[in-house]
């Protein structure tokens, strides 16, 4: 392979120590292989900042010297790349394919600077798709071959076992994998892992908070932190240069000012931040969060629309991908039409709230079942 042209530099006042480490490896690479992939793994980095359109320019012109001159190692980090922008610039699912191809070609050519990740955001993959025996296999073989101080790799994977435990229910599991987690995120200066850890926390211990409010549950996590934990997410996104998802917080944030009771504030968020959101990877939610929305309208008087967004909401389930999200849905619709008076809808959400909270219980027992087998001996 020709060596590359000498690309710009990407280096803005927020860049990570880790983006500013690999420009810097860049710079120095003589092989021309070498260089390109590590103008890929920037793309990574740029994707997960939310800088899109660079990262995006970077890529056609590493494609373009892919196509020259094939290699296979670079072909396998361009799909990774490629995965993450996908995966960063919506959540829908879409990335799974690229990174599906970029970990088949790191396994087959034993590729160890890109397997032990792959291996890490196929579990990521996995979990998203609801295939637990698929994440605890993928996590447990990242943590195996990544070596010690291959912070990305372990970053991520130790990143994903703690959100599995945290949705399987089991908080003091996923305490000291988080913990590692960010370890090695801090260890290799990368703001934007630290980010999606961040991320990741809030957003799930607000799931977990909305399980048990829908549910009448005494167990219920302290709102107000979590309150405070979105704003700390969001802070930190925007001095670490973050930029991607814009959408998602606010709209987690409705969900617990809607727990409050605090609709207006709740509704505000929704009418401001809901339509982009489904846009970014919410899409297979918004039967939940329509009634959500439903509920905030009902509460402040509004009743004809709020009949209008619960029927929208009954419209989305069948696009429900988890049971929590039908759950929660059907959850909320019951209260709903409980409160308008009709008790024949308000029944039959029930006692479908009732068998999705079932369905949904046994996942977080497979899910943890596969974990604790699989990371047996793995640390």
């Amino acid at each position: 392979m020709k060596p590359a042209s000498k690309r710009p530099s990407v280096r803005k006042a927020h860049s990570s120590r880790w983006l500013l480490q690999i420009e810097q490896e860049i710079d120095q690479a003589r092989d021309a292989v070498d260089r390109a992939c590590l103008r890929a793994k920037r793309v990574c980095l740029l994707a997960q900042q939310g800088r899109f359109a660079l990262a995006r320019r970077e890529l056609v012109d590493l494609h373009a010297l892919a196509f020259a001159q094939p290699n296979q190692r670079l072909a396998a980090w361009l799909s990774f790349a490629e995965g993450m922008m996908r995966q960063y610039v919506d959540l829908a699912g879409s990335a799974y394919e690229m990174m599906n191809r970029a970990y088949n070609i790191a396994r087959a050519a034993q590729l160890d600077d890109l397997f032990p990740l792959a291996s890490a955001w196929m579990g990521q993959m996995a979990f998203a798709r609801g295939d637990f025996q698929g994440v605890a296999a993928y996590v447990a073989q990242a943590i195996r071959v990544a070596a010690p101080d291959d912070h990305w790799a372990r970053a991520r994977a130790f990143s994903i076992v703690g959100l599995c435990y945290q949705f399987a229910a089991r908080q003091a599991q996923a305490a000291p994998w988080y913990a590692k987690a960010r370890a090695h995120a801090s260890a290799m200066g990368d703001d934007a892992s630290l980010s999606a850890w961040l991320y990741n926390w809030t957003v799930q211990s607000i799931h977990v908070a909305r399980h048990n409010h829908l549910r009448g549950l005494s167990v219920i996590p302290n709102e107000y932190a979590l309150l405070l934990g979105t704003d700390s997410a969001t802070n930190f996104d925007s001095s670490a240069g973050v930029e991607s998802l814009p959408s998602l917080i606010p709209v987690h944030r409705a969900l617990l000012f809607c727990m409050q009771g605090d609709y207006g504030q709740a509704l505000a968020l929704y009418e401001e931040h809901l339509p982009a959101a489904l846009t970014q990877g919410l899409a297979h939610c918004a039967a939940n969060l329509f009634a959500d929305v439903a509920w905030c309208r009902l509460n402040l008087g509004q009743r004809e629309q709020a009949l209008t967004h619960a029927q929208a909401a009954q419209d989305e389930l069948g696009t429900c991908r988890d049971a929590d999200d039908r759950a929660g849905a059907h959850s909320r619709l019951q209260q709903i039409y409980a409160a308008v008076g009709n008790a024949p809808r308000s029944e039959y959400h029930a006692d479908q709230a009732i068998a999705n909270w079932k369905t949904f219980n046994e996942s977080q027992d497979r899910v943890a079942a596969a974990l604790d087998t699989a990371l047996k001996g793995l640390s």
